[in-house]
């Protein structure tokens, strides 16, 4: 489920890197690496469920966040290439939706 944002999922993406994909990857990373923190915090602290994620999107600004199981997530971060991301937020040019649910996207870099 999408909660808290700035931007609405509906919002057309905007893909925010030009020339090359440098800035799609640091945008992933970036929120990978939030998200990996968070969930470390999640496990210390006995949070309970769901993962209150970011959105692992390519765009810089984006900061809608993703409830999903931890389990989900652990599974998808042990492929480094798979992100999850809000509905219609995969940069289709350059990724792969692999999955599509009603509150998130698994996306696969090509």
């Amino acid at each position: 489920m999408l909660t808290a944002a700035k931007k609405s999922p509906s919002e057309p993406y905007v893909n925010p890197s030009t020339g090359g994909n440098g800035g799609r990857e640091r945008g992933e990373r970036i929120y990978r690496h939030v998200n990996e923190r968070i969930r470390e915090l999640q496990r210390s602290y006995d949070f309970g469920e769901p993962l209150e994620m970011f959105c692992e999107c390519a765009a810089g600004g984006c900061n809608l966040t993703i409830a999903v199981d931890p389990a989900l997530y652990e599974q998808v971060r042990a492929h480094g290439t798979q992100f999850i991301v809000a509905p219609g937020h995969a940069l289709t040019e350059l990724e792969t939706v692999v999955e599509r649910h009603r509150e998130y996207w698994l996306v696969e870099e090509r």
